[in-house]
């Protein structure tokens, strides 16, 4: 299959590609609204096990995003494949791993057949993407344009993302979401009608890169804030730049800097059937 860059007025999307399983399930027997909705309590639901894990103390032990959907579908049916089905107590939280590879440790009590679709999950999630076509499909689909090749590149051994400290560092871990005034057809971000609605400095060979961009933290931008229990902290905000774009101005773009976030704990989520999940969506006001 051959890539061809995109025209000057073509949006710079990325064609589809197999999805990395790093999250639980949405609904799939419910509307589109519904089940995104749904997703967004299941990331409301991981911020809690997050917190959850703070105040148990120690280092938190999650199964890792990797134990997602896709690799807990494959399951084995030898055995539980549940959490619920196989621990007489509560999991525990803490584990005794104070490595870098804390974070990227399946739960104690998982059974058989999950800890073995966590190892499979674990796996595709530190694997490097490749060009297709490739003799292994299951990870190919690299570019045309993107970030980085792996999962883990930007969720660095599960845990945060870090921001460059300057703008003579690559952002690595760090992405700039773009869009325009308005909203698209789904109520969301109108993207930039070139650039789409990520900016991606990387690309295959061939097709040239839609440019660079850089950070800066300019004092000018600091603030200082006082937390709850009075302590004064500073706070930078970055200054975004765009350079070496390839295909055309980007005409002033809104934009959002992010950095990977952690993912510890979100395989969790996986255990969680999506059917109490849906109930809750639509009983509650706050995504009605």
């Amino acid at each position: 299959m051959t890539w061809r860059a995109p025209s000057r007025r073509a949006p710079l999307r990325a064609p589809a590609r197999p999805t990395a399983p790093t999250t639980a399930t949405t609904a799939t027997t419910v509307t589109a609204t519904t089940a995104t909705r749904a997703a967004s309590l299941r990331h409301l639901a991981s911020l809690t096990l997050l917190a959850l894990a703070a105040c148990a103390g120690g280092t938190a032990a999650f199964a890792s995003a990797s134990a997602s959907s896709s690799a807990s579908a494959s399951a084995s049916a030898a055995g539980p494949t549940t959490l619920s089905a196989a621990a007489s107590e509560p999991p525990s939280l803490v584990t005794g791993n104070t490595t870098r590879e804390a974070f990227a440790q399946p739960l104690a009590q998982l059974p058989p057949a999950l800890r073995e679709s966590f190892q499979r999950g674990r796996s595709l999630f530190r694997q490097n993407w490749v060009i297709a076509p490739a003799a292994d499909a299951q990870v190919d689909g690299l570019g045309p344009f993107y970030n980085r090749i792996s999962c883990i590149a930007c969720h660095s051994a599960n845990g945060k993302g870090h921001a460059p400290d300057g703008p003579n560092e690559r952002a690595g871990a760090l992405l700039v979401r773009l869009s325009v005034p308005g909203v698209d057809d789904h109520g969301g971000p109108k993207p930039h009608p070139v650039y789409g609605d990520q900016f991606r400095e990387a690309s295959i060979p061939g097709v040239p890169a839609p440019g660079r961009v850089s950070i800066a933290w300019p004092a000018r931008l600091a603030r200082t804030v006082t937390l709850a229990g009075g302590a004064k902290v500073r706070l930078r905000a970055p200054q975004i730049r765009f350079h070496e774009l390839a295909y055309g101005p980007l005409q002033r773009p809104l934009t959002s800097a992010r950095v990977g976030p952690v993912v510890f704990g979100l395989g969790l989520l996986a255990a969680v059937p999506d059917a109490p999940c849906v109930r809750i969506v639509v009983a509650s006001s706050d995504f009605s």
